[in-house]
């Protein structure tokens, strides 16, 4: 690993996690001709202001039609991932899955790559992630009351499409992609209330209730007054 690309990883981590990090992302790098990870795609990865994250994964503890709490979680968060499979000329299917779900829970905001390992035994860990560019402002979650939640999921792509054109105005206001917020159901809350939460420190954002009516077009008053949250929150929580 060259000298650029170790600085620059002593610099994004603490002292005694340093070597470790150094490990996994050398673990990484393959150079096999169709699929590669080299340096250069690290240190793209990693230059970013943002946090980063490694993940490790077996592939027996993967599967589409199973929930995975963390993955799930740093997808809805990181601006760039870069993952290395290995393989020891059997793992095909179980790679081609992994990458079929990682396109499906990704958006066109995020980068995504990948690098398949030639090797002939497995190690522990034969999936390596790297999470990086994850901003805090990337990792805020709203937890909706039952009505609230049962509105949205009612006209799901309606929803869908109006949040996207609101992040987008987020993204080149703030001049960093805005992912879709992690909205969760929260039998905790009223019927109608909204909470905007900080899922790193769980401090609440902000707190407000929607007036109930059945015109969708009726809730842009509350959007607009998340979008003006984002935009203040915008120079403390995208860096």
């Amino acid at each position: 690993m060259n000298k650029e690309l170790i600085e620059l990883i002593k610099s994004k981590t603490l002292k005694d996690n340093t070597q470790s990090v150094i490990e996994n992302l050398e673990a990484m790098l393959c150079n096999n001709g169709e699929f590669d990870v080299d340096e250069s795609m690290l240190h793209d990865a990693l230059q970013g202001r943002g946090e980063f994250f490694l993940l490790q994964v077996r592939y027996e503890d993967f599967s589409s039609k199973q929930e995975h709490p963390l993955l799930e979680k740093k997808l809805k968060e990181a601006l760039c991932i870069t993952i290395t499979f290995e393989d020891d000329g059997s793992q095909y299917t179980n790679i081609e899955e992994f990458v079929k779900y990682l396109y499906a829970h990704t958006t066109q905001e995020q980068k995504f790559c990948f690098g398949i390992k030639k090797v002939e035994t497995l190690s522990e860990y034969p999936i390596r992630i790297l999470f990086s560019e994850i901003y805090p402002i990337n990792q805020l979650e709203i937890h909706l009351g039952k009505w609230i939640f049962d509105f949205i999921e009612s006209d799901k792509s309606y929803f869908e499409q109006h949040f996207a054109y609101i992040r987008e105005e987020l993204s080149r206001e703030l001049k960093i992609p805005i992912l879709a917020l992690d909205t969760k159901y929260d039998a905790g809350l009223d019927d109608n209330e909204v909470l905007l939460l900080d899922s790193v420190t769980k401090e609440e954002i902000v707190n407000f209730r929607v007036e109930k009516n059945e015109d969708k077009k009726a809730l842009d008053l509350y959007l607009l007054k998340l979008y003006y949250v984002f935009i203040k929150l915008g120079s403390k929580y995208k860096h």
